[in-house]
């Protein structure tokens, strides 16, 4: 699903707003850490080797909640005037309606194992239906 706004320009903003979306994207899941807009500026100057704004990095947490961009968990915690955020994978609740498929299979009960798509050793699952 494409950006969108007054603003966006496709041929000027497209890449580098997939790019910085993608880079915070996997920052977070990576670790589900906390991190502050600076922290992850930071980051991706060094790490990504990618310019962003904290108000860019802000807007891109934003789009992660969309359902447009994977309607990821954003939560933010605040400690003073200083808000942190990490970033989880789609929250899974009664409300959603997932089509089964085998690309798309249902989730295993808690405390199971589910095989890898390759079909060798079953991954532990954590009660909260994440692997461990």
């Amino acid at each position: 699903m494409p950006f969108d706004g007054d603003t966006y320009d496709r041929t000027q903003d497209k890449d580098r707003l997939w790019t910085q979306l993608e880079a915070i994207r996997d920052l977070s899941l990576t670790d589900e850490r906390w991190y502050t807009l600076s922290q992850i500026k930071g980051i991706l100057k060094h790490g990504y080797r990618l310019t962003a704004t904290e108000a860019s990095i802000s807007a891109r947490l934003r789009d992660l909640r969309k359902a447009k961009f994977g309607s990821f968990q954003v939560d933010r915690r605040r400690a003073g005037a200083l808000f942190s955020y990490r970033v989880l994978p789609p929250p899974i609740n009664d409300q959603m309606e997932m089509e089964l498929t085998p690309s798309n299979p249902p989730l295993p009960p808690q405390g199971s194992t589910r095989p890898k798509s390759t079909g060798s050793q079953p991954v532990p699952v954590s009660d909260n239906g994440r692997l461990r």
